[in-house]
C-alpha cells in the first residue's frame, strides 16, 4: 500500500450541513408571523407541502422575511428529521472504526450562514449537535455563503451535504456558460428537499420535476431530492393536538 492509499484511508468522514437544514427555520418564521397560520399549516400539510407556500400568510411577505431572516427565527425553530440522519452518520463512522484497524474521524461542518450569532450562541448550538451525535463527531461551525461552498471546496473536503436552499447554491455555483471540467463533484451526494420555492406542484409532475433536475446536474453534483418532511420539524403528537385545540378557539376580530 502506497502513501496515497494510506492518506485516503485516514481521511476524515466529513458531512456538511446547513443550520437551515437541521433546524426548521421555515416553521420558526411562520410561528413568528402568525401562530394561527402556524397551527393551520401543521394540520393541513406542513410536512407534505410541494412548495414553501403557507396558508394564512402572504407569500410575498413570507419570502421577504425569510430572505432577511436573523437569529429571532432560530428561537422558535425546532430540530428537523435531518438531526437523526446526522446522528446515524456519526454512528456509522464509529461502527466502521470498530471493524477496521484504520480509524478515521467523523467531522461535521455546520454552516451558520446567514445568521450572525454571538460566540456563546454558537457554542450552545455546537454543544447541542455534539449531544445529538452522542459526542461521536467533531463539530466545526463556519459561515459560508453559497458561492464559497464551491466545487473545489466540496471535492477537497466533503463526503456529503445537507442543503435546504439548493436553488441558491445552484445559482451561485453553476453557470451554463462556464467550463466546469475538473472541478465537478458528481460522486458527492447533495441531499435537498423535494420542494419548490413558490409554485405548487402536485402528483406525478412534482416527482418528475426533481427527477429531471437531478439527472440534468448529475455530471456536476449528486443531487438527491428527498421528502420535505425530513427537513421539517419533528412533530410530537402533543403539538398536533395543541394546534387542533387552538384552531377550535374563538379568534379575535
Amino acid at each position: 500500500m502506497n502513501e496515497k492509499d494510506i492518506e485516503e484511508l485516514l481521511k476524515p468522514s466529513t458531512l456538511f450541513v446547513e443550520l437551515d437544514a437541521i433546524l426548521d427555520t421555515r416553521a420558526g418564521l411562520l410561528f413568528n408571523m402568525s401562530t394561527k397560520a402556524f397551527d393551520m399549516n401543521i394540520l393541513r400539510g406542513l410536512h407534505k407541502r410541494s412548495a414553501d407556500v403557507f396558508e394564512g400568510v402572504s407569500e410575498t411577505l413570507f419570502n421577504k422575511q425569510y430572505e432577511g431572516r436573523d437569529a429571532k427565527v432560530l428561537s422558535n425553530a425546532q430540530v428537523t428529521g435531518i438531526g437523526k440522519r446526522i446522528a446515524d452518520f456519526a454512528k456509522e463512522v464509529a461502527n466502521r472504526n470498530l471493524k477496521t484497524p484504520v480509524k478515521n474521524s467523523c467531522e461535521i461542518v455546520l454552516n451558520l450562514y446567514p445568521y450572525t450569532l454571538k460566540e456563546e450562541e454558537i457554542g450552545e448550538i455546537v454543544l447541542a449537535i455534539s449531544k445529538l451525535t452522542l459526542d461521536l463527531a467533531n463539530i466545526t461551525a463556519v459561515y459560508m455563503k453559497p458561492e464559497e461552498v464551491s466545487f473545489d471546496y466540496i471535492k477537497e473536503h466533503i463526503d456529503a451535504l445537507y442543503i435546504y436552499d439548493y436553488a441558491s447554491w445552484i445559482n451561485a455555483n453553476i453557470d451554463p456558460l462556464m467550463e466546469l471540467k475538473g472541478r465537478m463533484s458528481p460522486e458527492v451526494p447533495m441531499i435537498c428537499p423535494a420542494v419548490a420555492k413558490t409554485k405548487k406542484i402536485s402528483g406525478y409532475q412534482h416527482k418528475d420535476v426533481f427527477t429531471r433536475m437531478a439527472r440534468a446536474y448529475a455530471p456536476m453534483i449528486g443531487l438527491d431530492f428527498i421528502d420535505v418532511a425530513n427537513f421539517t420539524m419533528v412533530l410530537a403528537p402533543t403539538l398536533e393536538q395543541a394546534a387542533k385545540a387552538a384552531l377550535r378557539q374563538p379568534q379575535p376580530a
